[in-house]
């Protein structure tokens, strides 16, 4: 099977059936094309166990960083798992280890009485909301500065994610309690706003968290 005809249906199936961005596809393409350029690979079946080892070793000596290299792994690997599940003759994509991030630091992550330290530290409505609404559902800034007036603060809510994907995210009770106490009666608009009545940006949200904490 050509290996670049096979890599061509992977993209679509990345767009259409996994709903990727145009973005990450175009990423994939230049990653597997890499790939094949490097490696001299022409067939699906001509990628082997040597072939990414030595790959491998190519990026290393590009200077690729950890990170970088893990990229045109993960996009080899998804290349070889769409050939499992359309019965394409190739090698097994488990066998294709990631690069170990032997330098990555322990993350220091905070205690539930830091966290709570830090919600009870915002004092004006809308920012307890922000935080407490950040901290309950783990979602991006930027998810929480799109969301409108006119959403059912239920337990679970859904939000666009990254991608253009859909996903849903939980509501702790104080996130749900803070966010009605800020909205009110208000259903139009944005949900968080400015002092000029318009949607609060991302950047205002950063430096509110940056200078409380």
């Amino acid at each position: 099977m050509d290996a670049r005809k096979t890599a061509k249906e992977y993209y679509d199936y990345l767009a259409i059936e996994k709903g990727r961005s145009p973005k990450t596809v175009v990423q994939y393409n230049s990653y597997l094309s890499y790939f094949f350029d490097s490696a001299d690979i022409t067939q699906i079946d001509g990628i082997t166990i040597d072939k990414i080892k030595w790959f491998r070793r190519r990026l290393v000596e590009d200077k690729k960083s950890t990170k970088t290299q893990n990229y045109y792994l993960i996009a080899l690997r998804g290349l070889l798992k769409f050939c499992a599940i359309n019965d394409i003759k190739a090698i097994q994509y488990e066998k294709i280890e990631l690069v170990t991030q032997k330098d990555e630091k322990p993350m220091d992550l905070p205690t539930i009485a830091d966290l709570k330290k830090l919600t009870d530290s915002f004092k004006a409505p809308r920012e307890k909301a922000i935080i407490e609404m950040l901290f309950s559902t783990g979602m991006r800034i930027a998810e929480l500065m799109a969301l409108d007036a006119d959403i059912n603060l239920k337990e679970e809510i859904t939000v666009r994610g990254k991608g253009g994907r859909n996903r849903i995210v939980f509501l702790s009770e104080a996130a749900r309690a803070s966010t009605c106490v800020y909205r009110g009666a208000r259903r139009t608009g944005a949900l968080f706003l400015n002092k000029h009545g318009n949607r609060l940006s991302h950047r205002t949200v950063q430096r509110l968290i940056k200078d409380q904490a």
